[in-house]
């Protein structure tokens, strides 16, 4: 397998940003690559998981004070939050397994 079949790092993090906006939408999958490119590094894999794990936290981080004053409810509503992007991650990834092909 040549290297020109195997995603760079930017790549990668393009096609996982992707895969995170289809599984949001409910949407079927993108290719794996539109430059034709069918591999991706698994560490490069796991870079871009946690990059769109943390963009996504980052976005609720300040809610809960939104919401209200009360610790109580601010903590049930960090904990469903947390419960959110864990399934949001959670569908990524099996998009990802269905399309993926592990690099030896």
């Amino acid at each position: 397998m040549a290297n020109k079949d195997i995603m760079t790092r930017e790549e990668t993090m393009a096609f996982v940003s992707e895969m995170m906006a289809a599984a949001l939408r409910d949407e079927e999958a993108p290719k794996l690559s539109p430059l034709g490119k069918r591999y991706i590094r698994p560490e490069y894999l796991e870079d871009a998981m946690d990059m769109v794990t943390r963009l996504i936290s980052s976005k609720f981080e300040n809610m809960p004070a939104e919401v209200s004053d009360e610790f109580e409810v601010q903590e049930v509503f960090r904990q469903k939050t947390d419960e959110m992007v864990a399934n949001m991650v959670l569908a990524t990834r099996k998009m990802l397994e269905k399309l993926t092909k592990k690099h030896p």
